[in-house]
């Protein structure tokens, strides 16, 4: 499947779901996405700073085997589509309807939300394709609760939290000291940590084009810039809002955080500050790069007409003496010279070498 059909199958499916979620009830859960009939699976990460406890449960109804206690547990969802056994687990917790919705529609834009019993954030985890350089995008939502945390995922592909299921798997830095408030800061520090490496890919690429640029001027790079574009802007989308919401909560001192964790929610902060001043630049590499191409493209232009100009230039008086002699006038002294034809054919290139010359001399060639 082409790249074109790829992308028209998926606006069918989305445009699917949206009118299966047109009319419904507030709070109704539809699931809107792309990978409808994935499998959910429960990853449970159960840890405090003397253990830590991975196992797997396939049924919500198992989550009552974990009570609470003084453990931090993280619930890793993974997969969206089940409605029904997300419908228990929202249940299990006692879910507000409106963020059980938000957590199966994959369009919802970055946000954060407080309500009554947990803090839930919805934000989109950035992979590159290695292949072609394309972006995937895969909606990533967490709801903070009282000692516990549950994060959903519409799968591993782009999974960047890895990183911390080691840490805690090994006891390595303060999340197994800390509460759950703690591992919610690093999910989304994980997540905007790989945007520097997805704008960082995105330059190198930009860079990329402008040496190919200078070693190949005549190279068409219009689509590459235009799909450079398009990213940019689809990460820019992505950013802006996560920012404003994250400079809300912690503004307002969320009741999920603790102050011994607000600084670091503050530090995410400010990456996120430090990507959105770095979208200024991006924007001018990117316009620097078609004025360089655009450049190219008229100096290649000007080049042709300029040499057009000087075959223009050299075969105006040619034609000239064709024309003259080319006339069915019956009186014309040449026409009777005996070599008059070389005559001609001599004067003509006596006439293009001094053209020759006289360009040459100026410089206009």
């Amino acid at each position: 499947m082409t790249r074109k059909q790829r992308r028209l199958a998926l606006r069918a499916t989305k445009t699917h779901n949206y009118a299966q979620k047109v009319g419904q009830i507030p709070g109704e859960m539809v699931y809107v996405g792309d990978k409808e009939g994935k499998p959910t699976s429960i990853r449970v990460v159960s840890y405090d700073e003397k253990t830590q406890h991975f196992t797997h449960i396939e049924e919500p109804g198992h989550l009552a085997n974990f009570a609470r206690n003084h453990r931090v547990t993280w619930f890793d969802v993974e997969g969206v589509s089940d409605l029904a056994k997300l419908k228990a687990l929202a249940e299990h917790f006692g879910f507000h309807p409106l963020m059980a919705e938000d957590i199966v529609n994959t369009e919802q834009m970055p946000r954060v939300q407080e309500y009554d019993k947990h803090l839930f954030v919805a934000l989109k985890m950035l992979v590159v394709d290695a292949a072609d350089g394309s972006i995937d995008i895969e909606h990533v939502s967490v709801v903070l609760g009282d000692n516990y945390l549950i994060s959903f995922q519409e799968d591993k592909k782009g999974d960047v939290f890895d990183n911390i299921r080691e840490r805690i798997k090994t006891n390595k830095g303060r999340v197994c000291r800390l509460n759950a408030d703690y591992l919610c800061f690093l999910l989304i520090d994980a997540v905007v940590d790989h945007y520097f490496f997805v704008l960082e890919n995105i330059r190198q690429r930009v860079e990329n084009l402008e040496e190919d640029m200078l070693e190949e001027p005549q190279r068409n790079i219009v689509n590459d810039i235009a799909h450079l574009k398009k990213q940019f802007s689809l990460i820019r989308k992505m950013i802006f809002p996560l920012q404003e919401e994250l400079d809300r909560l912690v503004r307002d001192e969320s009741e999920f955080i603790q102050a011994s964790t607000l600084p670091y929610f503050k530090d995410v902060l400010d990456h996120l500050r430090n990507l959105t001043s770095s979208f200024e630049s991006f924007r001018e590499m990117l316009y620097g790069l078609m004025d360089l191409y655009l450049s190219n493209l008229s100096h290649s232009m000007n080049a042709v007409m300029k040499t057009l100009t000087v075959i223009t230039s050299i075969f105006i008086p040619l034609t000239f003496i064709v024309g003259v002699y080319g006339m069915n006038f019956k009186h014309m002294p040449e026409l009777n010279w005996p070599n008059g034809y070389y005559l001609a054919l001599g004067l003509m290139a006596a006439i293009a070498t001094g053209m020759v010359i006289f360009i040459k001399q100026r410089n206009w060639f």
